[in-house]
């Protein structure tokens, strides 16, 4: 007899994935070993992946485990947490992901108060 679980996974990623609008939610896909997860999240949720602040970054995806099938599963419920890192060694940053910060700079460049 099985013992009932709670199945919760966590997926780790280093740069934005390309996504679509489906349904008033992004929609992507996160692949490893060819097996395919589905991630559906609020716009709002997305945006923290374009929007923050850190050079180095990674993101957390964590989710219930949903329907599976040929391709791979759906993550359900799932929540995006970005964090800092360390660069390794030689790494250059992804500039293409920083444009909001990048414009905040450029607003306040050469103003000088007091």
């Amino acid at each position: 007899m099985a013992t009932t679980a709670h199945i919760q996974i966590t997926c780790k990623i280093s740069e934005v994935p390309k996504s679509k609008a489906v349904n008033g939610l992004v929609e992507f896909y996160l692949t490893e070993n060819n097996q395919a997860v589905m991630v559906r999240v609020k716009p709002k949720q997305f945006k923290q992946l374009t929007d923050h602040q850190f050079e180095y970054w990674t993101a957390s995806i964590v989710g219930k485990l949903g329907p599976v099938n040929e391709r791979g599963f759906e993550l359900l419920n799932s929540g995006i947490q970005v964090y800092s890192r360390k660069p390794k060694a030689g790494e250059v940053p992804n500039h293409q992901t920083h444009q909001t910060s990048n414009a905040k700079k450029k607003l306040t460049e050469g103003v000088h108060f007091g």
